[in-house]
């Protein structure tokens, strides 16, 4: 088998094997049109080759020859990692033909769902969908967008089965993303709770210190934020570590530590671009993350078919975020007082 971690990016192939690996990927498209298998198998490749949007558009090319069911989970799938690379590269384009994928992923659902068919997977990443795109620049979530969206989404301790690995990384996404809308709704303690139920699913995870650490400044306890965003962190995305830097920056003016602050905004200003960050975050606009794993199990028995299994999990989730502008970090770095 082989895993990659779709929002990370893999490596960049020599040009050579580049050039074989497409005529494979071009002989076993073309010579099992309708196998959802091979497509998925296809698009794996990409994925971990760190081609994920050229395997898309690679694979969608006569999506019309296979089953409507299989037509229907392949295009939701190719939905999502389009939308994750969008968010992750901040690309308005992206996240607009993210958003017809899944429009046409709609228009052809029936009302009785088919047999398999991932409902509360469908209904996360629709919700989501819409936030990013209304805050994908930074601008402000209305209130009655954000009650929405949470009316929308699935329910949380019921509808994804935590003990699975697909279901676990949907369950954390939910707990993020649900306490992000609450919090911009100013339901504080049900924002925390849905934090709390993240933290108890992903304690390591970057994602879930981020959020940790903001209810610590919540709570009165920059001290507390702080060491939660200083210890065992890990392989941090561009993101991850931007946001890492900003909060720990509020945490140490809060505590008067203003070199510390200084110094974790210039961090900030080295990692903007790369990290994508709007120039200016307004009040209540939650940052959406790309998140998840593509892992390919193949099964060769002999007298049997190739079997492929695919679980794959690219999910955007929401995290709080804080008004701020690139021209104020700059200040801070160069040295003026922090307000």
């Amino acid at each position: 088998g082989a895993q990659q971690a779709a929002a990370a990016g893999g490596g960049e192939l020599d040009p050579a094997l580049a050039k074989r690996f497409d005529e494979a990927v071009e002989a076993g498209l073309k010579d099992l049109p309708r196998s959802p298998e091979m497509r998925l198998l296809a698009l794996a490749a990409y994925v971990a080759s760190d081609r994920a949007l050229e395997g898309v558009k690679r694979v969608e090319r006569g999506l019309d020859a296979l089953a409507p069911d299989a037509r229907r989970e392949l295009s939701l799938l190719m939905g999502q990692i389009t939308l994750g690379f969008a968010v992750r590269n901040r690309d308005r384009a992206g996240l607009k033909a993210a958003r017809a994928r899944l429009d046409a992923v709609a228009k052809g659902l029936p009302k009785e769902r088919p047999a398999g068919w991932d409902e509360p997977a469908w209904k996360y990443t629709r919700a989501v969908a819409e936030v990013a795109d209304r805050v994908l620049d930074g601008a402000t979530l209305p209130e009655s967008e954000a009650r929405e969206a949470l009316k929308a989404l699935p329910r949380p301790l019921v509808d994804f089965d935590a003990e699975s690995s697909a279901g676990r990384i949907y369950a954390e996404g939910l707990a993020a993303t649900r306490g992000t809308l609450l919090l911009a709704l100013d339901q504080r303690e049900e924002a925390i709770a849905s934090f709390g139920r993240l933290r108890h699913l992903a304690p390591n995870e970057p994602v879930s210190k981020l959020v940790a650490a903001q209810v610590q400044l919540m709570v009165g306890d920059p001290n507390g934020s702080w060491e939660l965003l200083s210890d065992g962190l890990g392989d941090l995305r561009p993101f991850e570590a931007f946001a890492v830097h900003k909060w720990r920056s509020v945490a140490a003016r809060l505590t008067g530590e203003e070199e510390a602050a200084r110094g974790e905004a210039q961090a900030q200003l080295a990692l903007w671009d790369t990290a994508h960050v709007p120039d200016a975050v307004e009040t209540r606009s939650p940052r959406p993350i790309f998140v998840g794993s593509f892992n390919v199990g193949l099964s060769f028995m002999p007298g049997d078919p190739l079997r492929v299994d695919v679980h794959a999990t690219p999910i955007v989730l929401l995290v709080p975020d804080a008004p701020q502008t690139r021209a104020e970090v700059k200040a801070l770095a160069e040295g003026a007082p922090s307000k």
